[in-house]
């Protein structure tokens, strides 16, 4: 139920919330910014159909804000724009859909910086090798799936180095006939 009195102040909120707009003070100050004013009309006429308009046209705004940042390759811009808009509408498809995007990017770019990172370290070697007193696990990173890998391919052995390491294949000769064998199916 609306008050007898509400309509004067739903009209002055929605006046604030219209100059706050054209100011672009759309949710910063605190206290005087078209969200606040939007959320004081909805608190007193949850149905309110400029307040629901002004809040979709605040979430609108920041999307084209943050899309703006993308284009422009600010993806830190970006996404403070679009936090500020789903703080305002959080099911908004659109500011979500963006958010995807950022994280889509950011993780091709850390998957470039990575690839980058290994090429470095590698370099364009024809066979790429790892020979190492313990299990393969984390060396694919280096030397990809069909690289060669000399070392243990399990868990358990004890004993004196040499004994395990002969027991294991990890020799010299064991390397270098790995690589031969590489090189010559390369």
């Amino acid at each position: 139920m609306v008050r007898a009195d509400a309509p004067d102040d739903i009209d002055v909120l929605l006046q604030s919330a219209a100059r706050a707009i054209e100011q672009l003070r759309l949710t910063r100050p605190e206290g005087d910014n078209a969200y606040d004013y939007y959320h004081q009309v909805l608190a007193i006429d949850p149905g309110n159909a400029a307040a629901n308009a002004g809040m979709d046209d605040i979430a609108a705004r920041y999307t084209r804000m943050a899309q703006s940042g993308l284009d422009d390759g600010n993806t830190a811009r970006a996404s403070r724009y679009i936090e500020r808009g789903l703080g305002v509408q959080p099911a908004d498809a659109t500011l979500q859909a963006l958010r995807d995007e950022i994280t889509r990017r950011e993780q091709q770019r850390a998957l470039a910086a990575a690839a980058a990172e290994r090429k470095a370290v590698i370099g364009n070697a024809p066979v790429r090798v790892a020979i190492e007193a313990g299990v393969r696990q984390g060396w694919d990173a280096f030397i990809g799936e069909d690289g060669v890998f000399v070392g243990m391919h399990g868990f358990g052995m004890s004993g004196p180095y040499k004994e395990v390491y002969a027991a294991c294949g990890i020799t010299a000769q064991a390397a270098a006939d790995a690589v031969r064998k590489a090189l010559a199916g390369a």
